[in-house]
């Protein structure tokens, strides 16, 4: 009688090749998953860079605003719900303490809102863009409390607000941006902030 040598059956090979199938397939759906959830956090923290940026840009220009002398109308600051304009210290392309005309604003293009930063008569640079129903910039003064515009109609207040907000959603997330004018709120007497520029 000849021996067969010892091997596999037909069957027991089949075997082998679907547990082989089966676990490349759960590697390839655990590897899939683990890329996904790689670029959502590259993403999130992609984004929490900027908004950092954002925000320390936005508070910087407000922390920094001076209240402009009255003949000075291009300069005075002005506010709606849609944007403010006025005078700051810390503009982005100019050197720190040098007063320069700077604008915030927000625009709606479809359902995507935009927001924009320019200063002086240079080009607008769009600063973030984002899916919301709603953004607006309020303005706060210890007496009023906030408001949609400034100056208020009809009420005697400083040349500028306390503090400046910005007020959207992101992500079915309340977002919120407050910053505080740190300089005097008040013109002084006999200073003019462009004197000599």
């Amino acid at each position: 009688m000849r021996k067969f040598g010892a091997g596999f059956t037909l069957l027991e090979t089949l075997v082998a090749l679907v547990i082989t199938a089966l676990t490349t397939v759960l590697l390839m759906q655990g590897l899939s998953q683990a890329l996904m959830l790689r670029e959502r956090v590259l993403e999130h923290t992609q984004f929490q860079r900027e908004d950092s940026l954002r925000r320390s840009w936005f508070n910087d220009t407000v922390n920094a605003l001076v209240a402009d002398l009255p003949r000075n109308e291009r300069h005075r600051f002005a506010g709606d719900s849609d944007g403010f304009r006025g005078l700051t210290l810390a503009a982005l392309q100019e050197f720190p303490g040098v007063p320069v005309p700077v604008e915030w604003s927000i625009e709606r293009e479809a359902d995507i809102l935009h927001l924009y930063y320019q200063q002086s008569d240079q080009n607008r640079q769009r600063i973030w863009s984002w899916r919301a129903d709603e953004a607006s910039f309020s303005y706060f003064d210890p007496d009023l409390g906030w408001s949609s515009g400034w100056p208020p109609a009809g009420t005697a207040v400083p040349p500028l607000p306390q503090a400046i907000a910005l007020t959207t959603e992101w992500r079915d997330r309340s977002v919120t941006w407050v910053a505080a004018v740190l300089g005097s709120r008040t013109v002084r007497e006999g200073l003019d902030p462009l004197e000599g520029l």
